[in-house]
């Protein structure tokens, strides 16, 4: 008889695991089968089904945790309650759907350190609707690793924004401050708990219900520029595009393996009452006629809250832009166009608040440009030529930032021996644009300069230029040109990463060399350390490092670590290396770069800085590498992976590996037939310096019972038997589930010696094996 039970259990189970549904454990399975049931019965009025997640931790022994079902309107009536246990499902049903009133769950007698709402409300929207709630219970001890990242789960963050004395709080946010925080699966049930959830892999959406004194942060606004301001320089995640959403429809995600790279991040705010806050409406016009101008991106900072800027807008699709909620005061507020305009000159626009509840119309006004009719000017293509080898050449391009002739502009050519300058040649840049000079005699003691001079308050230019003259015989290209002061310069990030003893990621601008600025002619361009202002065209930016650092590659550690809290940089440093070597190309059109010019850098490897390793996968026995193995090395401290496949490499070099006394461990797929990753040992460290040859060995698999080949005889080997023979489609040696039977599990799983081949037999042999009934599964009975 318990045979036939236990094999009774091991069917149910193969016919549970053979579902296209699977939701929670078999409580929640239960409960959504019976959501049906409960509505078809009566659709006038709701119910809700209460379970306990099996993926979570369970109710400690000896808990008695109360729950009560009450009914929230002029007064608060229980109408139900019950002892909450770990396997039990409660159903409430024959809940009067009204919108005068509404439902919660409260939990008492919660024993301490375990992690449950303390309520949580039951959501109706219309008549007939079941709330499947699957509560998921917190240990003191999880609730201590999740603090470490040492345990997978999907959380959600609510955080608010506070300002207060020109200063900005984000605080975690209370339980008073927020109606409901839970995640929703494909089938309607809602995971409600504490901290971090444990959900099975699968698609869902998380939510937050705010309270009503609060609201969600939205797209460009001064509290989604600050939390940008304040937390986008370690996750790039937090941007401008993170909270151009609604916010109130959920985060839609995915469940892989226990986690999800999905920021599940809900920033809210008070909502603003005209009294405590400042507003402001910015418009952009003629100078002349006070007609909107329309085509003019803008950006608002802030010095104190928000310098680099995140509130951005175009005068196409907004004019005025008006913000309801601006809190700094006695700071300046900045208005800067972030293009150009070949109709106009836009300046900036500089005002502040003196106390709140002050209103400001700022109106920037756009001066119409006098040279409208004036053609661009045409850089030649040849380079000069010198009139001998004993002299230079130069072409020299004097132009405003539309390509035209520079108003009131005077160029001038001049050497320059220790302190001393001379003159060699000036002329009027305006009538003159274009200026080839080929006999400039090279002088080995000097350096030679273009300079640019002329006054104005609207224009800036860049100090002199140096010419690239090394010997007699050289020529050079350049184009020196005036900007509008108002002219956003093109961000260029240069970087230098490395990471700490814990894994924490340090960053500097340190490190690198000069800079080269070309057109596609070949024409050099003036800069002033990472400012560049440049005319509407295609350019090539050079760079180079110190030689105490190199370009960051793929496939190494320091990469799995930035993509890791950067995901956007995945795949992304192939082409780091090939824009250090030939050069990055970019694009300026209406004085906006759009491509982002980045290079990053690690430091050279040495005995003193790091260790460094030689990877590879082979045969436990015979030692011999083993192709088409898929490798993901896990960084220490949760910081990244990095893969690869024998196929492609099959030793995996490392030359800067930086934990010492932690851990890298390995995970392997698409193993060989026969073989399994038994001996699972990590790769460490003892200190910088170290080298080793590590091997991942793996092992043939010819256990008896073994059918799923892991190396280890279990309960899931007979489950796996059950399903092959339950649903051989999708388990069978040819079955469409990535963990079908194959044709060595069928060999270790056929254990009965009375009959070839698995059967149900075989199951039970390998359960009666497990439960000490029999003492061998290779003996004939």
């Amino acid at each position: 008889m318990l045979f036939k039970k236990a094999l009774a259990v091991l069917s149910a189970i193969a016919v549970i695991g053979s579902c296209s549904i699977y939701n929670g454990g078999i409580s929640t399975f239960t409960a959504a089968a019976e959501i049906e049931a409960v509505s078809d019965a009566d659709t006038e009025t709701c119910s809700a089904i209460v379970s306990m997640s099996e993926l979570a931790d369970p109710i400690p022994d000896g808990a008695h945790i109360k729950a009560q079902l009450v009914r929230v309107g002029d007064e608060e009536t229980v109408i139900e309650q019950w002892e909450l246990t770990q396997d039990g499902v409660k159903e409430l049903s024959d809940l009067e759907y009204s919108e005068e009133f509404s439902y919660k769950i409260v939990f008492s007698d919660l024993p301490e350190g375990y992690g449950l709402p303390k309520k949580i409300t039951v959501m109706f929207d219309k008549k007939g609707d079941t709330d499947n709630i699957v509560l998921c219970g917190r240990s003191a001890e999880r609730a201590e690793t999740e603090k470490t990242g040492l345990y997978n789960n999907v959380e959600i963050s609510a955080t608010p924004f506070f300002f207060s004395d020109n200063l900005m709080f984000m605080t975690d946010l209370l339980e008073d401050g927020i109606i409901e925080k839970y995640i929703v699966d494909e089938n309607g049930a809602r995971y409600c708990g504490l901290g971090g959830i444990t959900v099975p892999d699968g698609h869902y959406t998380a939510y937050v219900i705010p309270d009503k004194a609060f609201r969600f942060v939205q797209y460009n606004t001064e509290a989604a520029a600050a939390i940008i301001n304040s937390k986008s320089w370690y996750d790039k995640r937090i941007n401008t595009d993170y909270f151009n959403r609604d916010f109130s429809k959920g985060f839609e995600f995915d469940v892989k393996n226990g986690t999800t790279d999905t920021l599940l991040n809900f920033y809210l705010e008070n909502i603003p009452e005209e009294k405590e806050v400042c507003t402001a409406d910015i418009s952009v016009v003629d100078s002349e006629t006070g007609e909107p101008v329309d085509g003019i991106k803008l950006e608002l900072t802030n010095e104190r809250l928000f310098e680099d800027g995140y509130i951005t807008w175009d005068s196409s699709d907004t004019n005025p832009m008006s913000l309801d909620k601006l809190l700094c005061l006695g700071k300046n507020y900045t208005v800067t166009p972030l293009n150009t305009s070949e109709t106009y000159y836009i300046p900036s626009v500089s005002f502040s608040f003196s106390r709140l509840g002050e209103h400001k119309d700022v109106v920037i006004k756009a001066k119409r440009k006098t040279n409208l009719d004036v053609p661009k000017i045409v850089l030649p293509d040849e380079a000069p030529v010198p009139v001998d080898d004993a002299h230079c050449a130069v072409t020299v391009g004097v132009m405003d930032n539309d390509g035209k002739p520079a108003q009131g502009v005077t160029a001038t050519l001049y050497k320059k021996v220790k302190s001393t300058k001379t003159t060699l040649m000036s002329w009027n840049a305006e009538e003159e644009p274009v200026k080839t000079i080929n006999d400039i005699e090279f002088d080995e003691s000097a350096d030679y300069y273009v300079a640019i001079s002329g006054e104005s308050n609207d224009y800036y230019r860049y100090d002199d230029m140096k010419l690239a003259f090394s010997k007699g015989g050289d020529s050079d290209k350049v184009v020196q040109f005036i900007f509008p002061t108002s002219m956003r310069s093109i961000k260029i990030q240069r970087t230098v990463h490395d990471t700490g003893e814990y894994g924490n990621v340090s960053t500097t601008t340190s490190g690198w060399g000069g800079i080269m600025v070309v057109d596609m002619q070949g024409y050099r361009y003036p800069f002033t350390n990472n400012h560049i202002c440049l005319p509407d065209g295609e350019y090539l930016l050079k760079t180079v490092t110190s030689s105490l650092y190199r370009i960051i590659r793929p496939g190494t550690e320091i990469e799995a670590v930035l993509v890791n809290s950067d995901p956007s940089l995945k795949g992304y440093f192939e082409q780091n290396v090939e824009n250090y070597k030939n050069g990055f190309k970019f694009t300026v059109k209406n004085g906006v770069c759009e491509d982002e010019i980045k290079f990053y850098a690690e430091y050279v490897p040495t005995f003193k800085n790091s260790c460094s390793a030689d990877i590879t996968v082979v045969d436990d026995e015979t030692g011999e590498p083993i192709e088409g193995v898929n490798v993901v090395m896990d960084i220490p401290y949760g910081r990244g992976q990095i893969g690869w496949n024998t196929a492609e490499t099959s030793v995996m070099k490392f030359d800067y590996l930086r934990f010492t006394d932690a851990d890298y461990r390995f995970t392997v797929t698409d193993l060989p037939e026969n073989y399994t990753y038994g001996k699972k040992e990590p790769l460490s460290f003892a200190k910088y310096g170290e080298h080793q040859n590590f091997e991942i060995k793996l092992s043939k698999t010819t256990k008896k019972g073994d059918a799923n080949c892991d190396g280890t005889v279990e309960l899931a080997d007979a489950i796996l038997i059950m399903q092959a023979i339950a649903n051989p489609d999708k388990y069978g040696v040819e079955g469409s589930a990535g963990m079908h039977i194959t044709e060595q599990g069928t060999v270790n799983g056929d254990v009965d010696p009375a009959v070839k081949g698995i059967t149900s037999n075989d199951a039970l042999r390998i359960q009666m094996y497990l439960l000490h009934q029999i003492d061998t599964l290779t003996a004939e009975e």
